[in-house]
């Protein structure tokens, strides 16, 4: 086999997986995904690109979709090292957006220009919106389907779902935005072998899908070293059996009564 064919065979395909919505994957067992929404307002990229993206290998069939008009991360981690983004910028003239969190981050990593937005989120016409849980999530409604773009921040396993945030500010209007809107299928920015390439959304998941996310809002019990940490008073007979002697130590003594 010839070094073109080697390199034919081990591309990726872009593939339309929906009407108006492009796949491009990378890697053979665990695949990280990209995908292009053709959209009549401009077209946009979902990159997880921390592994490299075959988005570059299909930049003449991007082009007769439209180009693409901005490029978007779920967060710093998914920005490619190297010169994707600038070479998307170059052809496309699309800059890249993230949470204001990520600058920095994204910073190190690529010289394309960047525009930022906070914990409000952002809105794109009616159609797209990008919600912030710590980790951006994305939702697209095209052609009456709703598509949630989570990156890895909410994800389905053995029928169950897991939902990954970080502490922001109004976690608690986001997730009550997230599970207000409508959502038939759900593109992960990666999977494995054992995992589903897309999520298609029953009745029974959407209740699920709705109900994890209301749990994820109710507040858990802080752990012994996080109480420490924070100041908090604990009492000693809080200390947990096999507590190491380090951590004990921190524990303020008792005042005297009164």
């Amino acid at each position: 086999m010839s070094a073109i064919e080697t390199s034919i065979s081990a591309q990726q395909p872009m593939e339309e997986i929906f009407p108006g919505v492009y796949r491009f994957s990378v890697g053979k067992r665990s695949r990280s995904y990209s995908y292009l929404l053709v959209r009549k307002q401009g077209n946009l990229l979902i990159c997880h690109a921390n592994r490299g993206s075959s988005v570059i290998d299909f930049l003449d069939e991007v082009d007769h979709l439209g180009g693409i008009a901005l490029q978007f991360i779920c967060e710093g981690a998914d920005a490619a090292r190297g010169e994707l983004h600038e070479q998307l910028y170059e052809r496309f003239g699309c800059e890249l957006i993230c949470h204001e969190r990520d600058r920095k981050k994204v910073a190190k990593k690529t010289a394309c220009p960047v525009s930022e937005f906070g914990d409000q989120g952002m809105e794109l016409g009616s159609d797209f919106r990008a919600i912030d849980i710590g980790h951006t999530v994305f939702h697209w409604s095209n052609q009456a389907n709703h598509f949630l773009f989570p990156g890895h921040a909410i994800e389905r396993h053995d029928d169950r779902w897991g939902i990954h945030m970080h502490p922001v500010p109004d976690l608690a209007t986001s997730l009550s935005t997230l599970a207000d809107l409508p959502v038939d299928f759900l593109l992960p920015g990666r999977s494995s072998p054992r995992e589903e390439e897309y999520h298609t959304f029953t009745d029974r998941d959407r209740r699920d899908y709705r109900q994890a996310l209301r749990e994820s809002l109710k507040p858990t019990k802080k752990s012994l070293q996080a109480r420490l940490q924070s100041g908090e008073h604990v009492g000693e007979d809080e200390v947990e059996l096999g507590l190491p002697r380090l951590l004990s130590s921190q524990i303020p003594p008792a005042e005297p009564e009164a």
